[in-house]
């Protein structure tokens, strides 16, 4: 190209004083293909060395637009979005703790959003990852509906906001028993390719689920005074526990003021299941998780004098008490 140019200008010199128009009219020609194939090899160099492209995309969600600034490494990105009622915010926080770490070894990026109703979680990863991020927020978002959404469901079926510490052991309780089986059918309806709305399938696509947990709930509302008998809620307590087998031979548990731990006889730590019940005390989720492991022995290690309930509830197995101070 260079050459041709060369050659155009050349003759163009050599006519002298005579202008010739053709000769003009193919440099002119010549320049603009030139300057076409300068643009082709920035365009082909910016390919080659993957410059970063920074641009905006927009996720619609129930005609809410949410801006989320996306990096792209010139190849597509999954992008999922999950949105809960602000006063059942708590699920939300419950997918994004168990989503963050597992975006940040994608490296991927997430966002979150709210205005006065909703609020929003959204996470978007290379393409490569897709299968990855899908089945981790399918997993989280069932077990959040399974758990977190069924206990404001049957809590709302009790009449039983805040109850106080057996109320709240039993009807946590009752949630988690059986959380393996309601969360494979959830696990069977989400879609987390489109923008998941959790108070919208637990109204519209979860109904047969609804009605079972409604049944559960029933065993109480049939028999309300069961919930205002400190007895009663134990002897209930004692109904569950003989529907389980031991899952723990021996069971250690510490408590704390903020948390507290499990371990085997072998003095192996033990994954603890959480309620996903809105603000629950450190005491009401280790009694959950002792009476789901139904343990032969149980060893309670503590630094403050537990309540009187939470030993109540201990000493329904062979317990033993032991204070660190």
């Amino acid at each position: 190209m260079l050459f041709n140019l060369y050659l155009q200008t050349k003759i163009f010199v050599q006519q002298g004083n005579k202008f010739c128009s053709v000769c003009l009219v193919k440099i002119f020609v010549s320049l603009i293909c030139l300057l076409g194939n300068i643009f082709v090899c920035f365009l082909r160099f910016k390919t080659r060395y993957k410059l970063l492209d920074y641009k905006f995309f927009s996720v619609d969600c129930c005609r809410r637009k949410i801006k989320i600034l996306k990096i792209e490494y010139n190849r597509s990105m999954y992008e999922v979005t999950v949105s809960a009622m602000r006063k059942e915010q708590h699920l939300l926080e419950h997918i994004k703790r168990e989503a963050v770490p597992a975006i940040a070894e994608m490296d991927g990026i997430f966002t979150e959003m709210s205005d006065e109703s909703r609020s929003y979680f959204s996470a978007a990863c290379s393409d490569t990852y897709r299968f990855q991020l899908r089945r981790l927020l399918s997993g989280s978002i069932a077990e959040t509906i399974a758990l977190g959404y069924k206990n404001i469901f049957v809590r709302n079926c009790l009449h039983v906001n805040k109850g106080n510490f057996l109320q709240n052991v039993l009807i946590n309780t009752m949630c988690v028993f059986d959380k393996t089986y309601d969360q494979q059918i959830v696990s069977k309806i989400i879609d987390v390719d489109k923008p998941v709305f959790i108070d919208g399938y637990c109204n519209f696509r979860l109904q047969p689920l609804k009605k079972k947990w409604k049944e559960i709930a029933n065993l109480v509302a049939e028999n309300n005074y069961i919930l205002q008998d400190k007895q009663l809620i134990l002897e209930f307590l004692q109904y569950l526990l003989e529907s389980v087998y031991s899952r723990a031979e021996q069971l250690t548990v510490t408590l704390d003021k903020d948390t507290f731990m499990l371990y085997d006889g072998q003095g192996k730590v033990l994954t603890s299941c959480s309620t996903l019940a809105q603000n629950p005390t450190v005491e009401e989720e280790a009694a959950v998780n002792v009476l789901l492991l139904k343990p032969a022995k149980l060893n309670v290690y503590f630094d403050k004098q537990p309540s009187e309930d939470f030993c109540t509830v201990m000493q329904m197995f062979r317990c033993r008490f032991v204070q660190t101070q």
